[in-house]
């Protein structure tokens, strides 16, 4: 907490340190430091102002002794730790002592005389910490030396398995020799070597995702384990060139990359990629069919060189559970079927396929999952790059599937205006409930525009990322008053702009945490059964509420007017009950409804429930 420290602590039991000093090389305080790095988390808007003097944290002794002045009292973070590590520390004291700025390879020598003596200690090749440290001695003398090194290949990706090309080029730029593959390196002037070979059969996904997760639970493969603890995966590919320095050989680890020049960046580098002949991608986030019904499927193949030719099949198999919320259960694996069996392509460039899904006679959940033959090679991944200026882009590439539901799903509204929020999908899945969705912005909430609508609905955020929303709020209430209805997703209490959120009072509160349900298995109790929200044009049962992903809800009200109706409560384990997950009032002759239950997630992800209790909400004002 920020407040100054106390002249005396009146026990033992709580200490505390400041956590704001003042580093004189970086010329910051640390909670400057803090403050951009909290303003880098930009994809969550935690910018925040910088804090200078002195700021503590305080601790409270649990257990063992107190510390006498800093909590790592008693605790050797020197080399003295090590058997024979204390002259080390003197070598080192040494090095930093006598480094000159002007001529940084004069300190070469002792810094391979450093390395030997910790390649001498003990557990020096088992030891992390040890092995860390003898690779900052070589970062240290590749630096000193002046010595640059890259990897790089022609293309930003390489189809698994094919042939790549790779150039290693290094320059060193002080006056110490150095030979490479045996031969002097000159100085200031750049040698490329250039070699050829299969690119690895591994596709680029991190690890944490090759294998299906389970809910709250990543899965690592057994071959993977080694990855665990990295925050990403290993690059494709790397090179170990070897130096020689003096007698001593200096072994430099480089990353195949392609390496661009950005206008408005300058150099970019990317580590190659490793990815299929083609990707795949289901145009639908979801297939949603009436039971019996036949529909459409989209699939997108896109090839990752200059053409390709293959086949395509689909399949579509059977949940693990049944559709409990609207059917009995059984294995209705053969109850759906795709038309045709196959297609064939020959692509130079993206193409869509469709196929025909016809659904079970009753309510079911089953999975599509795709297949491309290519030469010989299945190819069942889709492809999404994660791409952002302030983070290095991501690859990722899941099995290409999509969840199919066989739901007898009734929707009265038909015309639906949706706002966009940050990010989220929603419109995307009131197409697929059979809405005509009118994508509005806010300027374009008029009398005129909103004639016609049987609902608006305003995506997660919509008053945090569209500031001028609030200034056409007061049209979008009279829609409401004279018959319409508007469902408004979760905003947050940062950056919002406005402190109306509904047609009555509701606040919400920066303790987050304290307004959310994390579970997304927590009961949910029913605190208005009567309500049409849980009755019309569907029957909601406690059932609907099986399956749902990562989370009930989030940023729920703290305060709310008691004209609005509380419909649901459930809370986490050991908490208190939640209550404001679902808000319904009525003004004038329509409805307005505020919700923080997480639709944006339930619905792309296929949770039948969450269509239908959807469904319920959008439908309000036109029974």
């Amino acid at each position: 907490r920020p407040n100054p420290a106390p002249e005396q602590a009146p026990d033992h039991s709580e200490s505390h340190v400041d956590m704001g000093g003042y580093n004189p090389i970086l010329g910051l305080s640390y909670g400057e430091i803090a403050a951009r790095s909290r303003s880098m988390h930009r994809s969550q808007g935690f910018g925040s102002l910088p804090s200078r003097g002195a700021r503590y944290a305080y601790f409270k002794l649990l257990a063992g002794s107190p510390a006498a002045e800093d909590p790592f009292d008693g605790i050797d973070t020197t080399w003295a730790r090590y058997p024979g590590g204390a002259e080390i520390g003197r070598e080192v004291a040494a090095i930093i002592e006598r480094f000159a700025p002007a001529h940084p390879e004069r300190s070469v020598p002792a810094l391979f005389a450093l390395r030997d003596r910790i390649d001498q200690l003990p557990g020096a090749k088992s030891d992390p910490l040890l092995r860390d440290k003898r690779a900052d001695v070589d970062r240290l003398i590749q630096g000193c030396l002046g010595l640059f090194v890259e990897t790089t290949t022609p293309g930003a990706e390489a189809i698994a398995g094919q042939s790549v090309t790779v150039d290693t080029a290094a320059i060193r730029r002080t006056a110490t020799a150095v030979l490479w593959r045996g031969q002097p390196l000159p100085p200031d002037q750049t040698v490329t070597t250039a070699a050829e070979g299969p690119a690895p059969q591994r596709l680029t996904q991190p690890y944490w995702l090759v294998a299906e997760e389970s809910p709250g639970m990543f899965h690592v493969p057994p071959a993977l384990a080694d990855e665990i603890g990295r925050p990403t995966s290993p690059p494709a590919i790397t090179r170990e060139n070897t130096f020689s320095v003096d007698g001593h050989d200096l072994t430099i680890a480089t990353v195949v990359e392609h390496v661009v020049a950005q206008p408005d960046r300058g150099e970019v580098r990317t580590p190659l990629q490793i990815v299929p002949p083609v990707s795949l991608h289901f145009v639908q986030p979801v297939a949603l069919l009436r039971p019996g019904a036949t529909a459409e499927v989209l699939i997108r193949v896109t090839p990752n060189a200059a053409s390709a030719s293959g086949t395509l099949r689909l399949k579509v198999e059977a949940a693990s559970s049944p559709l409990s919320a609207a059917g009995s259960g059984g294995d209705a694996a053969s109850t759906w079927t795709i038309r045709p069996a196959e297609r064939t392509f020959n692509l130079s460039g993206p193409e869509t396929f469709r196929f025909a899904l016809t659904a079970p006679g009753e309510p079911r959940i089953g999975r599509i999952s795709a297949e491309a033959a290519v030469d010989g090679r299945s190819c069942t991944t889709d492809r999404i790059l994660i791409r952002y200026p302030h983070i290095p882009n991501e690859l990722l590439q899941p099995q290409a599937e999509v969840r199919a539901l066989s739901l007898d799903l009734k929707v009265t509204a038909r015309r639906v205006g949706y706002v966009g929020g940050a990010g989220d999908s929603i419109a995307d899945s009131l197409f697929l409930m059979g809405c005509e969705v009118v994508v509005l912005r806010p300027a374009d909430l008029t009398a005129d525009n909103l004639r016609g609508l049987d609902a608006v609905v305003l995506g997660i955020r919509a008053f945090n990322v569209h500031p001028e929303l609030a200034a056409h709020f007061d049209a979008l209430l009279a829609y409401v008053h004279g018959g319409g209805t508007v469902v408004a997703l979760y905003n947050t209490p940062n950056q919002l702009g406005t402190h109306r959120l509904g047609p009555y009072p509701l606040t919400l509160d920066r303790d987050l945490p304290a307004h959310r349900i994390t579970n997304e298995a927590s009961p949910m109790t029913f605190l208005a059964p009567d309500s049409p929200v849980l009755n019309t044009p569907n029957r909601i049962a406690v059932s609907d509420f099986e399956g749902w992903v990562q989370e009930r809800g989030l940023n729920f009200p703290a305060t709310w007017d008691p004209r609005y109706q509380t419909i649901l409560s459930s809370h986490d384990p050991g908490e208190g009950p939640q209550t404001s997950g679902l808000l319904v009032a009525r003004y004038g002759q329509g409805w307005y409804v505020y919700t923080g239950l997480s639709f944006f997630r339930q619905l792309p992800a296929g949770v039948p429930g969450a269509y239908r209790l959807f469904a319920n909400l959008i439908s309000l004002g036109s029974h």
